[in-house]
């Protein structure tokens, strides 16, 4: 398994990742709580559902992605990281 937290720690942005399907997205909670991301409140990642997109940060926390943010990364913002998951995880 890649390290999410390595990458996120040296991205100079929010790392934005894209979960192709719904299995792709319980594999990620699984593989961020293992890595010790939590949620703004504490919680762990599998305590909460899962869904196409979540935002990474600095911190170690994460969380949704709104509609704001899907769209930032649909127009390619500068202002984030861009990461496809299932990619990143085969790799």
């Amino acid at each position: 398994m890649k390290n999410l937290k390595e990458f996120v720690k040296n991205s100079a942005k929010t790392v934005y990742v894209r979960l192709s399907s719904h299995e792709i997205a319980e594999k990620f909670l699984r593989d961020a709580e293992m890595q010790g991301f939590t949620f703004p409140d504490g919680t762990k990642p599998t305590k909460h559902r899962p869904d196409g997109f979540f935002a990474l940060h600095h911190d170690i926390t994460m969380n949704y992605i709104g509609a704001i943010g899907r769209t930032a990364w649909l127009c390619s913002s500068g202002n984030i990281v861009k990461l496809d998951y299932e990619k990143f995880s085969a790799e």
